[in-house]
């Protein structure tokens, strides 16, 4: 997969809840949906997911940051020091949904599907 799941940070804060993704390679982030799992033993996740987010397309350069907030909002784009750009995206739930450990985010790329 040409992305990385860094980390979901402030886990059950609708205002800061949010997934941080970094781009391995240039990529359109059209391609990739996010969905929301649970752990259901020591490695084994539900295979119904709750909640559904598919990208809108876009290019991403490699290295740049891809952040998706589960709050409402508009995206957007910031240019950071390093030359790299982060791009935020908004899931726009009502409430947050990785409440606790056992909650987690799953990425599929989706490149060539009908």
């Amino acid at each position: 997969m040409n992305i990385k799941v860094v980390d979901i940070k402030n886990r059950g804060d609708l205002k800061k809840e949010r997934i941080v993704i970094r781009a391995l390679s240039n990529i359109d982030i059209g391609y990739y949906i996010v969905f929301l799992t649970k752990m259901t033993g020591e490695k084994s996740f539900s295979s119904n997911p709750k909640e559904v987010f598919w990208f809108p397309d876009k290019e991403i350069d490699k290295d740049d940051l891809i952040v998706l907030y589960t709050k409402k909002g508009e995206k957007s784009i910031k240019e950071n020091e390093s030359g790299t750009t982060t791009h935020f995206f908004y899931w726009d739930l009502e409430s947050p949904i990785f409440e606790d450990d056992k909650s987690h985010a799953v990425v599929i790329e989706a490149n060539g599907w009908t």
